[in-house]
């Protein structure tokens, strides 16, 4: 209930994987209802914006 009145969400991402897990409030800022996809990095990355998305790569890949 918390994230919800807080307009925040959380994640977690399993790399291995390529799952992440998104909490309902997380859904909501991408305008989706919860669990409505599966979330994968792939996923995650058609939400950011064209012009970030280099960028967003370049840092994922300096983390693993």
């Amino acid at each position: 209930m918390a994230q919800e009145v807080a307009k925040i969400g959380n994640w977690d991402w399993n790399i291995i994987a390529n799952i992440l897990t998104w909490s309902d409030e997380t859904y909501h800022h991408f305008g989706l209802k919860p669990k409505e996809i599966i979330p994968t990095f792939n996923t995650f990355e058609k939400f950011v914006h064209p012009d970030d998305r280099l960028r967003l790569k370049k840092a994922v890949e300096l983390t693993i």
